[in-house]
C-alpha cells in the first residue's frame, strides 16, 4: 500500500491519460457504445505505435466531433423550424430550402470527415451508436419527408 502511495506517473504517462479521458469524452458525446469505445481504447493503448499517435488522434477526434455537432445542431434547427415555425411562416419555403442547404452541407462534411478518420487512423466514425452510412440516409429521408409540405421537393 505504501508503494501505491509514492508511485507518480511521469509526464507522458499524465498526458496520454488525460489524452484518453478527452477521447471518451468525445466517444461518449457522440453517442458510441461501451463495446464501441473499448474497442478504440484497447486499440489506442495497446502498442508504443498507436499510443504515440494519441495526441494527433485526439486532434483529430475533435474536429470530427465539431463537424458532427454541427451537423446535429443544423438538423435540429430544420426539425424545430418545421414542428414549431412552419406553419405559419410567411417564408416557409425559402427558409425551409435554406436549412435544407445547410443540413446537406453538414452531411457531406460528416462523410468527409468520416472518410478522413478511416483513412487516416482506421477508426469508424459512429453517431448515435450507429455509423454515417446507416445514419445520414436515414436522417435524409426523415428530412425530405417532413420538409416535403413546404418545399415541394
Amino acid at each position: 500500500m505504501e508503494f501505491l502511495k509514492t508511485f507518480k506517473l511521469n509526464k507522458n504517462t499524465k498526458k496520454s491519460s488525460l489524452i484518453v479521458s478527452k477521447l471518451q469524452e468525445i466517444w461518449e458525446n457522440l453517442g458510441f457504445s461501451v463495446q464501441q469505445k473499448i474497442s478504440l481504447l484497447v486499440k489506442y493503448t495497446s502498442s508504443t505505435e498507436e499510443s504515440q499517435r494519441l495526441n494527433e488522434a485526439l486532434n483529430f477526434w475533435e474536429l470530427t466531433f465539431e463537424i458532427v455537432s454541427r451537423y446535429n445542431d443544423s438538423y435540429q434547427n430544420l426539425k424545430d423550424f418545421i414542428r414549431f415555425e412552419a406553419p405559419t411562416s410567411h417564408y416557409a419555403k425559402s427558409t425551409c430550402e435554406m436549412l435544407k442547404q445547410q443540413v446537406e452541407s453538414c452531411e457531406e462534411n460528416v462523410k468527409q470527415i468520416a472518410e478522413n478518420l478511416l483513412a487516416t487512423f482506421g477508426d469508424e466514425l459512429i453517431i448515435k451508436k450507429k455509423t454515417v452510412q446507416q445514419i445520414i440516409p436515414g436522417r435524409h429521408k426523415k428530412m425530405m419527408d417532413m420538409i416535403s409540405p413546404y418545399c415541394g421537393n
